[in-house]
């Protein structure tokens, strides 16, 4: 059975398995972006949503973006990215993506 994508941790273990050369989570591309990632992970088996932020160099601020990660592939933005001034927005969409999927899951299930 597949491991539920509900950490940090197990998404870069994912990634790292099916993209070993890919550039995500890597530590120079980390640095070079001033990467952190939130500790608020909402996913399954096969896909997870989390959200990275960046800070560029010269003080500006830290932004945050919204990914999803789908086994297999290399991480998406969804919406814009560093489209949130801060990590509570960011969480909040979240939450609100998680929610439309899931509706629109339901929807496929019940032949809608």
């Amino acid at each position: 059975m597949a491991e539920i994508l509900n950490t940090i941790a197990k998404i870069k273990k994912s990634y790292a398995a099916t993209n070993p050369e890919g550039p995500w989570f890597d530590r120079e591309t980390s640095l070079f972006f001033r990467s952190e990632f939130s500790d608020l992970v909402a996913g399954n088996e096969k896909e997870a949503w989390f959200i990275s932020s960046e800070q560029f160099m010269g003080g500006e601020p830290r932004l945050y973006t919204v990914r999803y990660y789908r086994v297999g592939k290399c991480p998406k933005t969804v919406g814009v990215f560093q489209g949130y001034k801060t990590e509570d927005e960011a969480c909040a969409a979240i939450i609100a993506l998680v929610v439309e999927h899931n509706a629109n899951k339901r929807n496929e299930w019940a032949g809608f």
